[in-house]
């Protein structure tokens, strides 16, 4: 079985199970992208500010980082999707949906 040719998919995925949401975002491995602040816009609706670890220097590596975040159902609907913008970054990330699982 041969291997898909180009790049894989970097698009950050998002998702809700249970109480939590799961943000997968692609970057260096040694300069991840880590959340420092999670903001309920309203019940559809989140931003996640992220800070780039690392320094100055990354390997030019391509590699995914998943984070877990606990919401709070009196605030987010947990059954719908929820649209998470992340901010923080240098370089602009696209929103991602968050889509109920399980």
């Amino acid at each position: 079985m041969a291997l898909p040719s180009g790049q894989p998919d970097t698009t950050p995925f998002a998702a809700v199970s249970g109480d939590r949401l799961y943000v997968t975002i692609w970057g260096s491995s040694s300069c991840r992208a880590l959340p420092v602040a999670l903001k309920v816009e309203n019940q559809h609706e989140v931003d996640l500010g992220l800070w780039q670890s690392g320094g100055v220097t990354c390997t030019a590596d391509l590699a995914a980082n998943t984070v877990s975040l606990p919401l709070d159902p009196a605030t987010v609907d947990l059954t719908a999707p929820v649209t998470v913008h992340l901010s923080g970054l240098s370089s602009p990330l696209p929103d991602a949906t968050a889509r109920p699982v399980g």
